[in-house]
């Protein structure tokens, strides 16, 4: 009788799992044809997690001895945090964002601005794209003054400011970095509003007359433009994903910021915004104290009453890191000066801050312990198969009953959210590569203390032949090769019944699924060169007048694609070959591109299409201004690379 009842129990599990996946299943697609069924379909994802997380913590905490109470705790702690991020994630979403463009001619008279280009030791060619950027502003020339903020007061930058006629500011010391750098042009300035930007980050012309209008509202603070690159980042790079997947900043900086942006939590992120200065003369400057200056200026602005506005369009163009090393360095820097602010500025004790916009900060600072949390992940699995001590104490069915609906409201709600632009797993492989390095980051800066001097993220092209970084992946390969080990003793123990059949499979499959983002955690670390052609802008019906210097004739052609060194054209009609060939000497001849000459060094056949490769001459600097302006006019961010360009080049 008591078998029978502890089998109809499980039957019952088994039937309301089914019901309560299926339900979820029917208001996914609900909600993906109907917007109305949106906040249903999350508040039952939202139940079905937190019953999960109460059951987690009242009935699966292995009582056994200390050490798997400990264990299990720390497990449970970790995944209390993922779903306390989870539930703020979402609440970002739950708004939808929308401004109505403002035009800067509501302004009775334009402001004066300031434009800052922050470099400490960028190299001269990277600046030298800014700049000419800079100039290409449409602005009143008389209300516009452009500096470069050299914090290492080097002579070829200096040089470079005279050659574009900009102002050059530099100081003897570098107190403070990069916020100390942006204080001591500020305070010699006089500019109504202040535009800030990186070195390697290049604004369309436009982008004053897209934001500047929103500050005819007295208490917007400041107006934050996402950040894009023109280049694939390490991930796209390294793994040859250039089709396959985003940017990996992109989902942040487009899809988080609007949702942040609801809720007047806009991330400063350094760079791509305009500041009124009346606003930061309030908090007393940029603040310092912190290696993540953007983010305290934010906070506090906010924290002042100010309104901050996210306009989300490509407006100013990157480059991405170069290396996978250059990115780990990057989000440690990123980490420490996170928890850094917590600690001077935090989000629970900031006065002015309303509710959403604590939880909004603390899960954004949380989220910088992801690597201790990613980890315990990773870890818990291998412990048990390889030991036999549990962190979970529970049996399939209640397992199956709590968590299987729960990871799938996870799963369905993170993908309607998205929309599709991030997976939950390539966020697993994000979060895992980086989980070694955010992990002892954030335990050194929250509880050693120690401290980290500023470092520029090194943006310069430095990978010219394949390697692979041993000691960068020696983490990876660490926990890799103790999850083939764990799951080699876990078929083992299967194989002779030595634990619990259920409990092995459970773990033996949250071992795979972890050994899966191990893996391409460590072909992330196979360094690879960029290919040369992938700062290129593909074009769409868009078109060049060219005069052959060299045969006095002339033609229109396609544009394919065009960086600052190379523009490449195509014809259908094969007849033109006769008039260009290989060396030949070419000038464009439009409006825009007038002047601009080189030299055509290659011919090809693809697609039924002729194309030409011509190599611009060395340009002066008026010429240098009209290509960068004409490249990212015309840019919309990262594109694609033509692989066949790639083997060809």
């Amino acid at each position: 009788m008591e078998v029978a009842m502890q089998v109809t129990n499980m039957n019952a599990k088994v039937i309301l799992t089914i019901l309560i996946v299926l339900l979820l299943f029917l208001l996914y697609l609900l909600a993906c044809k109907w917007k109305k069924f949106k906040l249903f379909f999350i508040l039952t994802a939202v139940l079905c997690n937190s019953a999960y997380i109460l059951w987690r913590g009242l009935e699966t905490i292995p009582m056994f001895s200390t050490l798997t109470i400990i264990l299990g705790v720390v497990l449970f702690l970790s995944e209390f945090v993922d779903f306390f991020q989870s539930n703020v994630f979402r609440l970002t979403f739950l708004k939808e964002y929308k401004i109505q463009f403002k035009s800067m001619d509501l302004f009775r008279t334009s402001p004066t601005v300031d434009v800052f280009i922050a470099t400490y030791n960028e190299p001269a060619d990277v600046l030298k794209k800014t700049v000419a950027g800079c100039k290409s502003l449409k602005y009143p020339a008389s209300k516009l003054s452009i500096y470069i903020c050299d914090d290492g007061n080097r002579e070829e930058i200096k040089l470079l400011a005279e050659e574009f006629d900009v102002g050059y500011i530099t100081r003897e010391s570098n107190e403070h970095a990069k916020a100390g750098n942006l204080n001591n042009a500020f305070n010699k300035t006089y500019g109504e509003f202040v535009m800030l930007l990186d070195a390697d980050m290049i604004p369309k012309s436009y982008f004053l007359r897209r934001t500047m209008g929103y500050f005819t509202k007295k208490n917007v603070g400041f107006v934050q433009t996402p950040q894009v690159f023109y280049n694939s980042d390490p991930f796209q790079n390294n793994l040859r994903y250039f089709k396959e997947i985003p940017n990996e900043q992109d989902f942040f900086m487009r899809f988080v910021e609007a949702g942040r942006a609801a809720f007047n939590v806009v991330l400063h992120v350094g760079t791509n915004a305009v500041f009124r200065r009346s606003t930061v003369e309030d908090i007393g400057g940029f603040p310092t104290g912190s290696i993540t200056e953007d983010l305290a200026t934010g906070i506090i602005i906010q924290a002042k009453g100010y309104e901050t506005v996210f306009v989300n369009e490509p407006l100013v163009f990157g480059m991405s890191v170069d290396t996978f090393g250059d990115l780990v360095k990057q989000r440690k820097r990123w980490a420490r000066g996170n928890i850094q602010v917590m600690k001077k500025w935090g989000p629970t004790k900031l006065k002015g801050l309303n509710v959403s916009q604590r939880l909004i900060y603390f899960s954004g600072i949380l989220y910088w312990f992801c690597g201790l949390q990613k980890l315990m992940f990773i870890i818990a699995p291998i412990i048990f198969l390889l030991t036999g001590i549990p962190f979970v104490s529970t049996n399939v069915y209640d397992l199956l009953l709590f968590a299987g609906p729960s990871l799938i409201a996870s799963f369905l709600i993170f993908k309607l959210l998205s929309q599709n632009h991030r997976t939950m797993y390539w966020a697993n492989i994000y979060e895992v590569s980086l989980a070694p390095y955010l992990a002892k980051a954030a335990f050194a800066e929250f509880f050693l203390k120690r401290q980290l001097d500023f470092n520029v993220t090194s943006k310069e092209k430095k990978t010219d032949s394949k390697y692979f970084h041993f000691t960068l992946a020696l983490p990876h390969i660490i926990l890799f090769i103790l999850s083939i080990s764990a799951i080699i003793f876990g078929l083992y123990k299967m194989y002779y019944n030595m634990y619990s059949y259920s409990s092995i499979v459970v773990n033996l499959i949250w071992c795979c699924y972890n050994i899966s983002s191990i893996f391409v955690s460590i072909l992330v670390c196979m360094e690879r060169p960029k290919p040369d052609g992938e700062e290129n802008i593909t074009f769409t019906n868009s078109h060049v007048w060219l005069s052959n210097l060299s045969e006095k004739s002339h033609s229109t052609f396609n544009i394919y694609q065009m960086s600052i060194n190379q523009i490449i054209l195509y014809k259908n009609d094969y007849l033109v070959n006769d008039s260009y060939k290989l060396g030949d000497l070419v000038e464009l001849s439009n409006p825009e591109l007038s002047g601009v000459g080189g030299v055509i060094q290659d011919i090809y056949e693809k697609d039924n299409k002729l194309f030409f490769k011509i190599v611009f001459n060395e340009l002066e600097k008026n010429e240098f201004i009209k290509v960068i302006q004409y490249v990212f006019e015309n840019s919309r961010g990262y594109t694609i690379v033509d692989k066949e360009l790639i083997s060809k080049y």
